[in-house]
């Protein structure tokens, strides 16, 4: 009888916690404020490449540092970094060497090792007043930590500026000193920054990690992530383009010559009356 009673009283309790916690989510939206689970948060958690899409935009947001403990009010705020990588890979870029003098052609592939093909960076502050050069290096902030030691030492180091202006030309590369806005939360004021990739970003699983500084040193740091996927029709034409090339000719061929007589049988309809 008494356990009867013990595991009743449990449940009771246990509810009435979750009403209570209900209760304080409901106030906190009343006032304005959204309740965030864990940080960083990132917002969506995903974005789906279909016919009409033309790039993706994510909300990073982290916990407002107010400063050090005893601190007045406001005094000494950390310093954010927030970074967005894809997954790495060996990007190729064709290079083109003047013959003779007189005119360009061809001159190969230069390869980059294991570098992503998406990154983005967005700091509170200019990068030199973060930390210092090698600390930043260490922690993958900024373009020359995609550098590899590889790189350095062949040709590919080089031309690492001119692959990084043309990943910069295609939205691809960015790296920039931001306004985060104030935002409030249930746990607190929140700093947010957004982050906007183009349509040509590939499907993939992205980082996010988040940093705060003072004094030149990481007082935290955290990750989270989103995740960009084909719809059913673009992985589709993805696999016929990639892996079966005459099957995706032959089909393009007949979605051609039949939007051609489409195109013919409407407008000749149009004339003939």
């Amino acid at each position: 009888m008494r356990r009867a009673l013990a595991v009743a009283g449990g449940g009771f309790l246990a509810g009435l916690a979750a009403l209570v916690s209900l209760r304080g989510a409901g106030i906190a939206a009343a006032q304005g404020e959204r309740p965030v689970a864990r940080d960083p948060l990132v917002e969506p958690a995903g974005a789906v490449i279909g016919v009409f899409y033309h790039g993706a935009r994510f909300t990073v947001s982290t916990a407002a540092d107010p400063g050090p403990p005893g601190s007045t009010p406001g005094a000494g705020p950390a310093a954010v970094a927030v970074v967005v990588s894809g997954p790495p890979v060996d990007l190729h870029l064709r290079i083109k060497r003047r013959v003779w003098g007189a005119f360009w052609a061809p001159a190969g592939d230069v390869i980059f090792e294991r570098v992503p093909e998406a990154y983005v960076v967005h700091t509170s502050v200019p990068p030199a007043e973060l930390a210092a050069a090698d600390v930043l290096r260490s922690l993958g902030i900024g373009y020359e930590s995609l550098r590899s030691p590889a790189d350095s030492a062949s040709e590919a180091g080089a031309f690492f500026p001119e692959l990084v202006r043309l990943k910069e030309s295609e939205k691809l590369f960015q790296a920039a000193v931001v306004p985060f806005r104030a935002e409030r939360a249930a746990g607190g004021d929140r700093l947010v920054t957004d982050v906007v990739l183009p349509a040509r970003a590939p499907a993939a699983t992205y980082r996010v990690r988040v940093f705060r500084f003072r004094g030149g040193r990481v007082v935290w740091r955290g990750e989270g992530g989103f995740t960009i996927s084909r719809g059913a029709a673009n992985a589709l034409l993805a696999t016929l383009a990639n892996r079966h090339g005459l099957l995706y000719g032959l089909v393009a061929v007949v979605v051609a010559v039949a939007a051609g007589l489409l195109v013919g049988f409407v407008f000749g309809s149009v004339k003939g009356h």
